[in-house]
Parts: structure tokens; C-alpha cells; sequence
């Protein structure tokens, strides 16, 4: 007995600290199949309910395109529709950080093509009216790659004074240059935010909105407070975004810096020169936007980057890195 013990501490340390990272990596591994696993159980929930959703919408239109619809019920039922086609593309907007680019376009497709169905028997079944503004109705038509929104509300379109577009009603900033813009508190609330078309500003969001969408941003910053969900970016270039949030996606996007707080791992497409480090924006109230989001504040994948374009898994991927420490802004402070 005293032999095997002598044998036993005579290990040495090399072999035992070998073993111990051995096991690590072991356990990494597992806890990346659980993720990719949690992932795709995503892709086939939203596959399973988008195919339902759509599959009700269609067979509505046909049934009033064939007359089973008392006409009388035609208003009623087309204004129904149209809120299923509004919530049916928040949900698909909101999925769109965790699905495949073929799954992205495939369902864009059909909901342009839902879309453009929807308008042709609305356009047929209704009778012509001479041009007004009708109380408490919501039309959301797609256009090519963005969403043209018009909003009608008690007789006159209303916007927030923030959002200068003519065609935009949603949260967000679109079409600015050389501008400090800014956002807090209700304007942000479990809203999804749409920034696009931004040159040379800096955008602070100080709240916890549900979802993110960045599009054709150049030499700008955006500092933003917990997003609940999904942050989607895309087309941006010489950037630098700060912020949390639940799930990340990055595509066609160059030269950008991300300070950020992630639950999930991060993905990138098409993309390349992407630095990150971990999140750092304070700000007085952080820690109840946080709350609010539900955010796990002791769960942070900064790091933990999936390149959907570079496939060797013994290799790092060239399109993304660390940001050394002595490049990165310690503190982003904002007094407010």
C-alpha cells in the first residue's frame, strides 16, 4: 500500500496538469453541443411555427378569393390578416440573428410574396374609397430588402419627432449624418429599434429595448444599454457598438469593434477585421435595465465567436479577434 502511494505522488505534474486540461477541453466541448443543439431546436421551432402561420394566412386568402367569405366580413377578416403579417414578420425579424442565410432568404421570399398576395385581394375585394387616412389601421408593406412602414392612427400619420423618414414609423434613427442622437427611457422600452443609413454620429440608447437592428452604418458609434433579445447587424463599416444582449448576428460588415455582452455565441458571415472585447458601458440605472432585459449579467460569451465562413476547427478564423487590452476604451461612461 505504501509502494502504490509512493507511485501515486511520484505522478508528475506535467502528466496531472495535462489531464486537467484534457478534461477542460472535454467539458468546453460538451457545453458548445448543448449550445449548436439549443440552436437548432430554435431554427426548427420558428420552421414549424413560421410554416403554420403562413399556411393559415394562404388558405385565408383563398377563402375569400373563392367567396367563402361573407362579403360583409371582408374588412374584418383583411384587417386580421394584416396584423398576422405584421406579427409574422417581427417574428422572423427577431429570428433572423440565429437562422441560416438560405433560411433568411427563403422566408423573406414568401413573405414577400404573402405580402404582395395580401394587397392584390385587398385591392379586389374591397371597393374603391377616395384617399384618407382611416382611424386605428396598420399596414406594414416590404420593399425589396427593408421594411416600409405606414402607420395611421386617429386621422393623421404621428411619429415620434427622433424619426425624420416619411416612411418610417418604427423606433430608431434612419438617414443621419454628422449627428449626436440619442434615445432613453420609454422611446426604448421593450421596443424593437431599427438604426440604418447612419454616417459619421455617435447614438447612445439608454434602456433595455427588445431587439437591435444596425444596417449601413459608417464611422459611427452606438452605445446602447441590455437588449432583451436579438441584435442583428449588418452592412456596417469603421464602426465601433457596444452593448448586451441575449443573441448576436453579424454579416457584411468590415473594420467594426464590439464591446459586448452575449448569452450566446456570437455569429459572423461574410464578414471581416471584427475586434471584440467585453462590455463595458456604465451609465447610471444599468443594473435595472438589466433586470428588466433578464439578461444573465453572470453569463458573458464575448469571446465565444462562430465564423460561418471559416470552417477548420483547428485553426482561428482570420475575420475576427481579441481587442488587446492596450487598444481598447477602458470605461465607456456616459454622464447623463
Amino acid at each position: 500500500m505504501d509502494d502504490m502511494s509512493n507511485n501515486y505522488k511520484q505522478v508528475p505534474e506535467s502528466i496531472l496538469k495535462r489531464n486537467a486540461e484534457r478534461q477542460q477541453l472535454i467539458d468546453k466541448r460538451k457545453e458548445e453541443k448543448l449550445e449548436i443543439g439549443g440552436t437548432q431546436q430554435q431554427i426548427d421551432y420558428f420552421m414549424e411555427t413560421f410554416s403554420k402561420k403562413r399556411n393559415y394566412i394562404n388558405d385565408t386568402l383563398s377563402s375569400i378569393e373563392n367567396g367563402a367569405v361573407d362579403k360583409q366580413n371582408f374588412a374584418d377578416m383583411l384587417d386580421k390578416l394584416s396584423k398576422e403579417l405584421q406579427l409574422l414578420n417581427r417574428f422572423f425579424s427577431t429570428a433572423t440573428v440565429y437562422l441560416r442565410v438560405y433560411d433568411i432568404r427563403k422566408c423573406k421570399q414568401l413573405l414577400d410574396d404573402m405580402q404582395l398576395r395580401f394587397q392584390q385581394v385587398e385591392e379586389s375585394s374591397l371597393p374603391k374609397k377616395k384617399f384618407g387616412f382611416k382611424s386605428k389601421t396598420y399596414h406594414k408593406v416590404l420593399e425589396k430588402e427593408s421594411e416600409v412602414i405606414k402607420c395611421e392612427v386617429d386621422g393623421e400619420l404621428k411619429r415620434p419627432d427622433w424619426w425624420k423618414n416619411e416612411d418610417h414609423c418604427s423606433p430608431g434613427f434612419r438617414s443621419r449624418r454628422d449627428e449626436t442622437l440619442k434615445m432613453s427611457g420609454n422611446e426604448l422600452a421593450g421596443k424593437d429599434i431599427e438604426i440604418s443609413d447612419i454616417d459619421n454620429c455617435t447614438i447612445t440608447l439608454i434602456g433595455s429595448p427588445s431587439t437591435l437592428h444596425v444596417t449601413g452604418i459608417r464611422r459611427s458609434r452606438i452605445l446602447c444599454g441590455p437588449v432583451a433579445t436579438s441584435v442583428f447587424v449588418e452592412n456596417c463599416t469603421d464602426c465601433t457598438l457596444v452593448f448586451a444582449c441575449q443573441q448576436l448576428r453579424i454579416h457584411s460588415t468590415e473594420n467594426a469593434r464590439f464591446y459586448m455582452h452575449v448569452t450566446s455565441r456570437a455569429i459572423i458571415e461574410d464578414s471581416v477585421g471584427i475586434g471584440f472585447a467585453p462590455y463595458n458601458l456604465h451609465y447610471e440605472g444599468i443594473d435595472e435595465h438589466f433586470k428588466q432585459s433578464a439578461l444573465d449579467h453572470s453569463r458573458n460569451n464575448w469571446n465565444a465567436i462562430d465564423d460561418f465562413n471559416w470552417l477548420a476547427s483547428d485553426t482561428p478564423s482570420p475575420n475576427w479577434s481579441i481587442i488587446e487590452e492596450a487598444d481598447r476604451v477602458a470605461d465607456w461612461n456616459l454622464e447623463l
